[in-house]
């Protein structure tokens, strides 16, 4: 198997022909990564998380052995990206990452988009963005709506996010199509 070098910065990184599939070194590119390559969720997300009450992604363990093929269709389709500094972050596609990090083994590999060259406020404004729109685009439980409610609220309080003049109860009513009685507290 050929190995190619990229650089990223400083560093070179030892990668196998069959990991990257297209791209350049600078450019969003497709890679093929087993997830224990894949230190977590980038340090400036938790964080975020953190600071925004974001409760942690919870599956019943019910449905874990039922969900590998599913899994592995949606990630396909949706596929975690991935910041590589000096190690490699998951930094979009966040729930999907977290639901294959807890049923999948550590070394299944699985399509991942490299990204390079982003700030920690880029990080942070994308995955914000992640979570707020995503759920109107893919769905989103009934019971979740509160959650994204009141991160949003935090999001604004803290000059994370930024919203025209109207209140986002009305906002948020409007991206989801709900009754915004919904999403008070």
């Amino acid at each position: 198997m050929q190995r190619i070098e990229t650089t990223v910065g400083n560093t070179s990184t030892p990668t196998t022909a069959n990991d990257v599939i297209a791209g350049t070194c600078n450019d969003p590119r497709l890679v093929k990564l087993s997830l224990e390559k894949i230190q977590g969720i980038h340090p400036a997300i938790v964080l975020l998380e953190q600071e925004l009450d974001i409760p942690p992604l919870k599956l019943p363990s019910k449905y874990a052995a039922s969900l590998d093929k599913e899994l592995i269709s949606m990630l396909a389709r949706k596929p975690p990206i991935v910041f590589r500094n000096k190690r490699l972050w998951c930094i979009g596609n966040v729930r999907a990452f977290k639901l294959a990090k807890s049923i999948l083994p550590p070394d299944k590999p699985i399509g991942c988009i490299e990204l390079f060259d982003l700030t920690e406020e880029q990080i942070k404004t994308d995955y914000l963005t992640e979570f707020l729109f995503d759920p109107a685009v893919f769905g989103i439980h009934a019971s979740d709506l509160k959650i994204v409610a009141e991160a949003a609220r935090k999001a604004i309080n803290t000059k994370l996010w930024t919203l025209s003049n109207s209140p986002i109860e009305d906002y948020l009513s409007n991206l989801y199509c709900i009754d915004k009685r919904n999403l008070k507290q």
